[in-house]
């Protein structure tokens, strides 16, 4: 019902952030018993939400340079209908 905010950020949050730009995990994740090469996986974000991605589209907003990168890396973890629609969306529809 409760966790202490200190055991959440400290022990917790560790392993919801992901591995993927992780410095304490520079080369990734092994799974054991998957495969011999490290992975490498972003943690939990609102920008794996594929409404934000519907909106940006919707309204033209474009991120660029690093930020862009991000955002379209995150396309990446969504289901493939999600990543459709976007797309469609940014072919052919636009509110501005």
């Amino acid at each position: 019902e409760y966790v202490n905010p200190t055991v959440f950020y400290g022990i917790m949050r560790i392993f919801l952030s992901g591995w993927k730009d992780n410095p304490s995990m520079p080369n990734g994740l092994v799974y054991e018993g998957v495969q011999t090469e490290p992975l490498e996986y972003s943690g939990g974000s609102a920008a794996q939400s594929s409404l934000l991605h519907c909106f940006d589209e919707l309204l033209g907003v474009k991120h660029e340079g690093k930020n862009g990168a991000f955002v379209n890396r995150m396309r990446s973890y969504m289901p493939p209908a999600h990543r459709k629609l976007i797309r469609d969306i940014s072919l052919q529809l636009s509110l501005k």
